[in-house]
């Protein structure tokens, strides 16, 4: 009987160490520490051609330099950026024209002139919506020029009141 017992009590402690060693072993764990840091971003639009003197008088069919850059003034951390541009309109037509490259941008919205709404406006993605600006990097320029379209003298006078 004694060694009965001392048989049952052993294979009790060798259970007892099985099972408290697989617990042990399936209930490790491993701390980690997620730390999450927001950052600023800086973002500047500049357009070194213009120059407002020559954006003065102009008449139906001028022409004159324009090149809206963004840049991402931020030296860490990366930006998503897209540009606007309102065209103001005289009825259903648009006062001025630019031309997009469109190898390097993407219209994201297209409006349209209508009566009673005094601009047209466009909003332009670089190459994807996913596409990140790094820190301390410029777009490309949307365009390089923008044209005053023929207008008749009705819609010249018309400009600013509608």
């Amino acid at each position: 009987m004694k060694k009965r017992n001392l048989l049952l009590a052993a294979l009790l402690l060798l259970v007892v160490g099985v099972v408290g060693t697989t617990i042990a072993y399936f209930t490790d764990t491993d701390n980690k520490t997620n730390t999450f840091t927001i950052g600023n971003v800086d973002i500047e639009l500049t357009e070194t051609a213009w120059n407002e003197n020559n954006a003065k008088n102009l008449m139906p069919g001028d022409t004159v330099a324009k090149n809206p850059t963004i840049t991402n003034k931020s030296t860490t951390n990366t930006a998503y950026v897209f540009a606007e541009v309102d065209v103001p309109c005289v009825g259903t037509k648009e006062i001025f024209t630019y031309t997009v490259d469109t190898t390097k941008w993407y219209v994201m919205q297209n409006g349209a002139c209508t009566s009673g709404k005094a601009t047209k406006r466009y909003a332009y993605g670089t190459e994807s919506a996913m596409t990140e600006l790094a820190a301390s990097a410029s777009t490309p320029a949307l365009f390089s020029e923008v044209t005053v379209v023929n207008l008749t003298n009705e819609e010249a006078q018309a400009i600013g009141t509608e």
